[in-house]
């Protein structure tokens, strides 16, 4: 936590206190207040938050958010170009003035009481030992475990105490030694400010007030806490005394009233301020209640868990939400995208803050938070979008799920959809966010009015669908914002074990062109084998021998980079077996093309392959820096298996591409991430996706599925060829391959997660080197099938 926000949660528990001690000071035991104090210093003291449900701040939490976009439209002005210097200098120049002005006031304040502290010491430093023999056996029968003196001296007006660890009472030489009941008074009243240690509380007390200066809400506390000091100290006194004491007790107060100026900040004295006060809450003294006990814990527990506690951290860290609301600029809603860029990319040239933009980019809790808290949406869906290098044609994808008692599998209805923002310099950041929340909602709404014969009507769903997407797609475009929907892919209800049998089932769309295509399933409908569409039925699949097995293996990479939020591992499986990743959100790049791979290719030098991969790597980190673009269409049409269907590589050129090239690649980053994290982790790597489907006509539909991930150690990178590191980590893909192909359908329809570990631990056993560990763990694997008759 910050120290405002330290002195502002601090001073609202203060607050809190102060007006309960004014109603309840006569009601309650003085150790309720003494509590709250305690508390506040705690929250002023300490530098992190304790998260609680019962924290008042969650209700403030859940306030926060975003309002409607208005719908006035702003074009930048030289005001507000001005505005926006104005407020890039107030970046560089606000925080250090506060700091220094903050830091002014807290060493000059310190210096202020530690002088005072030197003066108190010196002018008592010359105090003599007490020598009456009355005074000296009560100390001695108190048996405290630190030695207390007492001392005398006619610079003390009042008696006091001071020191922590060698405690002393420092007593007016003017005092009445023969009024055996005086001293006894306030020989008592010391000696409980030494057993609770007082004089520590009067130090942290000056701690925090040195700290928070700037609160005036901080001088009232310490005033309060002097003052309930001392009416403890009076309380647990008279107590200690027997109440029959009281009287006596009072009269030395009067008897003592104070005439001591200045601050006693690290000591305590009898007499105080407030004499008056102290009398009557002594007269008034009596036993606490069970009642009055049992409201005090109530209250002291209430009080802290409301305003001592912060907001459970269902968002952001409290540092990363400070970078985030930087960009929140002042009505950032009304900004045009062109004015809210260009304010942007000035805070991202400042050194600080790219790196904080280069650590939070990938933080994948982050990326999960954007759908439920409002920083962590407005980072993605704001901020990151409109200053990405594509910022004006952006991608997203949702899904609409219905299902129906009826129905094993609900009905499902996926699209995706690009927003062109066509004049930046008109389009507000409101409307462009409004929009895509508007396509969001709409979209997701598909098929929630509709029963479920509508859902499995082929036609009418062909018709009902064009018709919505067209409608939702007028409805949220407009001059300055074209918002197209790419593709749409729909699967009616099925029923339990069972591939549907509507006209529908598998229908797809991409760019408006409807196509047919049957489908066998595999776990999530994620799977799809194209076929010919039948007059009859275009749910039928088709037909196999028995006992026939038809395995799918996507082809290329032998792992993918894992940790992209926009990615999931949805692979469909086309005619030519190919694999090929679909995009959750955004597609960030475009294909790449011939010139990029003959670009990259340039790294294929002779012998490159006896090459340490410290050399290879360092070669292909400093062609990624002059071709940053090159390098991030491969990595994405990597991704998308497109390189073997549109680029005509060789063999040895491809191998080169998804191997060689991309764990190169991957370490790099690693070590480039290392720089800002202070660690350097392992590549982590996805599997190629390997399915089977076993079939017989009428009688049993089967599958099975195996993912997975691994990961590969190198110690010294010097010490290790590109050769030795592809050999490893491409015999395991490819022994893996293997096994999924020459294995009996039976067989994997009878193993388990647990067995595909064990074959996974044991292949990457056999593949690896001393140089070159690759290792699997059972977290990163997933083993799925399903073996059920059909039932008529």
């Amino acid at each position: 936590m910050s120290l405002l926000q330290m002195s502002i949660q601090g001073g609202a528990l203060i607050f809190t206190a102060a007006v309960v001690r004014l109603g309840a000071k006569n009601r309650l035991p003085r150790r309720t207040f003494l509590a709250l104090w305690w508390m506040a210093f705690a929250r002023l003291l300490i530098p992190f938050s304790i998260p609680s449900p019962f924290s008042a701040y969650n209700a403030a939490y859940n306030l926060t958010g975003y309002g409607a976009a208005p719908q006035v439209q702003a074009t930048p002005t030289l005001a507000a170009q001005a505005e926006t210097a104005a407020s890039a200098a107030a970046v560089h120049w606000a925080t250090p003035v506060w700091t220094l002005v903050w830091a002014f006031g807290a060493v000059l304040l310190a210096a202020y009481f530690i002088s005072g502290y030197v003066y108190f010491r010196s002018k008592f430093r010359f105090s003599l030992p007490v020598t009456d023999s009355f005074a000296l056996e009560y100390v001695q029968g108190q048996r405290l475990r630190r030695r207390v003196r007492l001392r005398q001296s006619e610079m003390a007006g009042v008696p006091m105490t001071y020191g922590i660890l060698r405690p002393v009472i420092l007593l007016p030489k003017g005092m009445d030694w023969s009024d055996k009941g005086q001293i006894r008074c306030v020989l008592a009243h010391e000696m409980t400010h030494i057993r609770h240690f007082d004089t520590l509380w009067k130090l942290i007390s000056t701690a925090a007030l040195c700290l928070h200066w700037f609160n005036p809400l901080v001088w009232m506390l310490c005033v309060l806490f002097g003052r309930d000091l001392e009416l403890f100290c009076d309380e647990c006194t008279v107590r200690q005394l027997g109440g029959a004491s009281r009287q006596a007790y009072a009269m030395a107060l009067i008897q003592l009233e104070e005439r001591k100026s200045g601050l006693q900040t690290f000591g305590s004295c009898f007499s105080r301020n407030s004499t008056e006060e102290r009398i009557r809450s002594i007269m008034r003294l009596k036993k606490t209640s069970v009642a009055a006990l049992l409201a005090a814990v109530l209250l002291v527990v209430g009080v802290t868990a409301a305003f001592a506690t912060s907001a459970e951290r269902t968002g952001m860290a409290a540092e990363d939400a400070e970078m985030v609301r930087r960009f929140q600029f002042h009505g950032w809603e009304n900004m045009t995208v062109s004015a809210f860029r260009e304010r942007a990319e000035v805070l991202l040239d400042e050194p600080e803050m790219h790196e904080w933009w280069l650590r939070i980019e990938g933080n994948s809790e982050y990326y999960e938070l954007q759908d439920t808290d409002p920083l962590c949406e407005f980072l993605y869906h704001i901020l990151n979008e409109l200053t990405a290098e594509r910022w004006k044609s952006r991608e997203h994808g949702g899904a609409s799920v219905k299902g129906f008692p009826q129905s094993f599998d609900p009905a499902t209805f996926e699209y995706f959809f690009r927003m062109d923002i066509l004049e930046p310099e008109s389009l507000t950041v409101g409307e462009y966010h409004k929009a895509m929340h508007g396509m969001w909602d709409d979209m997701d709404k598909v098929l929630e009015k509709l029963s479920y014969a509508q859902c499995q009507d082929g036609h009418y769903m062909r018709e009902y669908l064009a018709e919505e997407q067209k409608k939702v797609c007028g409805q949220w475009s407009s001059e300055a914002l074209r918002i197209e929907i790419l593709s749409v892919s729909y699967r009616p209800a099925n029923a339990a074990g069972r591939t549907s049998n509507t006209d529908l089932d598998g229908y797809t769309e991409a760019e408006g062109q409807a196509s047919y295509i049957e489908t066998e399933r595999f776990p999530g409908d994620m799977d799809a084998k194209p076929g010919q569409r039948s007059d009859d039925d275009l749910g039928s699949y088709t037909e196999q021998l028995p006992d026939e097995k038809e395995t799918q293996i996507s082809r290329g990479l032998p792992g993918e980079a894992t940790g992209s939020s926009d990615r999931n591992d949805a692979v469909v499986v086309k005619d030519d077996g190919t694999g090929r990743r679909a995009e959750d959100a955004v597609r960030a790049w475009p294909p790449a093309t011939k010139a990029d791979y003959d670009s990259a290719l340039q790294l294929k030098v002779s012998g490159y392959k006896d090459m340490t991969l410290e050399k290879f790597n360092a070669s292909l980190l400093e062609w990624s820096n002059q071709n940053h673009e090159r390098s991030e269409r491969i990595a994405c049409s990597l991704g998308y298996g497109e390189m073997y269907d549109e680029a005509g590589l060789t063999d040895e050129e491809r191998e080169f591409i998804s191997l060689t090239w991309f764990a190169s690649g991957l370490e790099n980053g690693e070590m480039v991430r290392s720089h800002y994290t202070g660690r350097l982790q392992d590549p982590l790597l996805t599997g190629t996706t390997c399915s089977v489907s076993f079939h017989e006509p009428g009688l049993r539909d089967a599958w099975a599925e195996l993912w997975y991930q691994y990961s590969y150690h190198i110690t010294d990178k010097s010490d290790v060829t590109v050769r030795e590191r592809d050999q490893c980590i491409g015999g395991f893909a490819r022994s893996v391959q293997k096994y999924w192909q020459d294995a009996d359908a039976k067989e994997l329809l009878h193993a388990n997660k647990n067995d595909m570990v064990r074959l996974l631990q044991t292949l990457a056993e056999e593949n690896s080197t001393e140089k070159v560990r690759i290792q699997v763990s059972a977290d990163g694997v997933s083993y799925e099938k399903m073996d059920e008759p059909l039932i008529d």
